[in-house]
């Protein structure tokens, strides 16, 4: 497995990847594009935030900046988890204080005004803001970064071969992050599938 210190020893990898040393310009557009393809569909340990307070005003509280997706929204007592509901469930005046809604950047909770703990999956932060830049992801996983920053390059590039070999080593980082990730959140837990019995 590769090893980065940072989005400089990234940048170079992908070059060399291409074998182009001209697309330092616009590698910043590659490694953006690639977080957020990682962003639309990934979703581990690492992603996850816990404790974040909502605060809301007349129903509505705005979500974090980096916010992707609930993980559990918290009653008051901070023990048992809010239900999500869809914005045309959420019907104004009805007082329910335990079920939630998301709309754009915002949650809502009918007739509130006081705060909620969010544990939420946060976006990856990207690494385009200096040449020293790391983050997590990188650290744990880098050549799932490495693969999904050559597939951008490679589609802005136009070489159809170049997009193949991506892909497809992209998709088998991202089957072993798969596995980490359930391996590191559930051990040897046996999944258990709910039929009915005969």
């Amino acid at each position: 497995m590769a090893t980065f210190a940072d989005y400089l020893d990234l940048r170079l990898a992908v070059s060399e990847f291409v074998d182009r040393r001209d697309i330092t310009d616009v590698m910043p557009r590659f490694v953006q594009a690639a977080e957020n393809s990682l962003n639309g569909f990934m979703r581990c340990r690492e992603m996850i935030t816990t404790g974040a307070t909502l605060t809301f005003t007349s129903s509505v509280a705005p979500l974090p900046s980096d916010f992707l997706e609930i993980e559990t929204l918290w009653d008051a007592t901070n023990r048992y988890p809010l239900s999500g509901v869809n914005n045309k469930q959420l019907i104004q005046g009805t007082n329910d204080i335990y079920s939630f809604a998301i709309s754009g950047s915002n949650c809502f909770i009918d007739s509130l005004t006081g705060t909620r703990l969010l544990d939420y999956y946060a976006a990856i932060p990207t690494l385009t803001t200096s040449a020293t830049t790391s983050n997590w992801l990188l650290q744990a996983a880098p050549n799932l970064y490495l693969f999904a920053v050559c597939l951008e390059a490679a589609k802005w590039l136009k070489n159809s071969d170049l997009v193949g070999a991506a892909q497809k080593l992209l998709d088998q980082e991202v089957m072993e992050q798969n596995r980490t990730n359930a391996r590191a959140r559930y051990g040897s837990t046996a999944i258990r599938m709910r039929s009915p019995t005969p």
